[in-house]
């Protein structure tokens, strides 16, 4: 005998009812108080009294548009926020969830950011490794990212390490469980938060960095790390 349909499934499906029902739940999750309602295809937020933390109108706004987009209800396009104290309106902002402007801070789905992002940044990468005057003054934060790919591996492999923007990275001569298991819950929060959010490839990845892990710490010969972290 199967339950009641999932609501999270219905409201992805274009149920209005669902829809409400699933970000009056979120915004409860959050401690947020308000009311939701689906007109004239927008979604209406009121928010009723002080929020916790008392963050900004933008904070706010932010916070809720990754929460509807994590959601991924497709007929959520329009979004209508309004912060009230007792009766009295505080705020108001509207806002495009599948906004495909320019300059829109809200957009990060526009395909020319998307598109040219990285090409950019491979760009100003070479710009910086090329030209003198911007290799000095990248070069203390180079050797501190440099160190860094030292530190990963060892942390990677359950030992202790610190590394300095002086060339020199100290790890400690014995694995700590401290910094397997931390690293550990790290991944287990990481595949928690992924399967909340109904993120398959995140779960997968979760899974796959604890196994390497794992690998890392108590299977690998000590040869191997060794040359890895000289690499």
């Amino acid at each position: 005998m199967t339950g009641p349909p999932d609501p999270l499934s219905l409201a992805r499906a274009g149920n209005i009812q669902a829809i409400v029902q699933v970000v009056r739940l979120e915004l409860l999750r959050q401690k947020w108080p308000a009311q939701v309602r689906f007109a004239d295809n927008t979604l209406h937020i009121y928010l009723l009294g002080s929020l916790p933390g008392q963050p900004s109108p933008q904070v706010v706004t932010a916070r809720l548009f990754l929460m509807l987009k994590q959601l991924r209800i497709p007929r959520l396009e329009q979004v209508e926020i309004c912060a009230f104290l007792g009766s009295q309106l505080l705020w108001r902002r509207r806002l495009r969830i599948g906004s495909q402007q320019r300059w829109d801070r809200f957009s990060f789905d526009n395909w020319a950011v998307n598109a040219w992002a990285y090409p950019a940044a491979f760009a100003v990468a070479l710009m910086v490794n090329n030209i003198d005057l911007l290799q000095l003054l990248h070069l203390p934060l180079h050797i501190w990212i440099h160190e860094f790919g030292h530190a990963t591996v060892a942390w990677w492999s359950g030992y202790r390490a610190l590394p300095l923007p002086i060339g020199w990275t100290s790890v400690s001569s014995q694995r700590d469980p401290f910094v397997y298991f931390g690293i550990l819950f790290l991944l287990i929060l990481l595949f928690w938060s992924a399967r909340k959010e109904r993120i398959g490839w995140l779960q997968v990845l979760a899974i796959f960095l604890a196994l390497l892990q794992f690998y890392m710490t108590w299977l690998m010969p000590n040869r191997t790390w060794e040359m890895l972290f000289v690499f």
